[in-house]
């Protein structure tokens, strides 16, 4: 995937842009070149944005931006950028380099994965290798009875029967699908875990734990013991 390379001076206007600022964004290198950084960056992402630059400037520190950018056909695009000043030889910061790339299908995917895991009538959930879910969407707090709260307080280990520990943590360890029982005031829930391997070694499976009922395994339902 091709970079778009610029440099400005110490107002964000920019001094040189590579030649891969018309494929991807869609404009020429004299259009763009002596104009604000700033210009075609949405509304809504403008102050942000020019706050981090200001920063970065005072600072001499740099960053790590994701921002909606005008392309030249007059349609936005998702933009990441990782940038940092440049000094002079006393110190003094004389502008600053950027590297960016379109990342508008990763956007657009990560926006519908996020869709499909919130709105899903199955119980979906994120923990780490400490045991602890960092996510879970409502139909956790739906079906269970927990509240979303409750379940991100403590190792998800506590909310299963505790007849099940060791095959539920075998389970885990080899990354395996079974059956396991939580418990909800005194009542133990039947549910089945399917368990998907880590995309990030510090996560449990992207970690995603997709926890079924009995309805053919599609439809989420308490098996009441």
């Amino acid at each position: 995937m091709q970079d778009v390379i610029c440099q400005t001076d110490e107002k964000a206007l920019l001094q040189y842009i590579s030649p891969s600022c018309s494929e991807i964004l869609g404009y020429s290198q004299n259009s763009l070149v002596g104009k604000s950084i700033f210009n075609n960056i949405h509304p809504d992402d403008r102050l942000s944005l020019l706050a981090l630059f200001q920063k970065g400037i005072k600072t001499k520190s740099g960053d790590y931006v994701q921002y909606r950018f005008q392309h030249g056909q007059g349609h936005y695009i998702w933009i990441e950028t990782t940038g940092k000043v440049l000094l002079d030889d006393e110190g003094e910061v004389v502008g600053a380099v950027f590297s960016s790339r379109d990342m508008t299908d990763r956007k657009i995917f990560e926006e519908r994965q996020h869709n499909f895991f919130s709105l899903s009538i199955d119980m979906l959930g994120i923990a780490n290798t400490e045991g602890h879910f960092v996510e879970i969407n409502d139909a956790w707090e739906q079906t269970l009875g927990w509240s979303t709260e409750e379940l991100l307080s403590k190792p998800y280990l506590g909310f299963v029967h505790p007849d099940d520990h060791e095959a539920t943590i075998e389970m885990i360890i080899l990354y395996d699908y079974d059956r396991v029982e939580i418990v909800k005031k005194a009542e133990k829930l039947g549910v089945a875990a399917t368990l998907f391997k880590p995309i990030k070694p510090s996560l449990l499976l992207n970690t995603i734990i997709k926890v079924f009922g009995k309805e053919g395994f599609q439809q989420v339902s308490a098996i009441k013991k």
